[in-house]
């Protein structure tokens, strides 16, 4: 299995930082629905007191390199990337096999 984690820093504070993780998440489910190369997919938003967490999480699953690198330029998922940029500050980003 290939693995595809990523995880968010949200812009704003209080309730408008809510919406724009809640919004994150919201957009994220969707991936599961309507790109087929997806085979896992499971998202929220952080719940850790850490300092160093990050607000938003996201671990999908693939069969293939191939299949996640088709992940990547599906134009459902380059319109959610195009807007998520817009709601977050930081992002870090971990692919591996499994």
């Amino acid at each position: 299995m290939i693995w595809h984690l990523v995880m968010w820093r949200v812009k704003g504070e209080g309730e408008e930082k809510r919406r724009n993780m809640e919004e994150i998440v919201k957009m994220l489910r969707q991936l599961k629905e309507v790109i087929p190369e997806v085979k896992v997919l499971h998202t929220g938003v952080n719940f850790s007191t850490s300092s160093s967490a990050f607000d938003v999480g996201l671990i999908t699953g693939f069969s293939s390199n191939v299949d996640l690198e088709n992940y990547k330029i599906h134009p459902v998922h380059l319109k959610i990337v195009e807007r998520i940029r817009k709601l977050t500050l930081k992002a870090i980003v971990v692919d591996f096999e499994d």
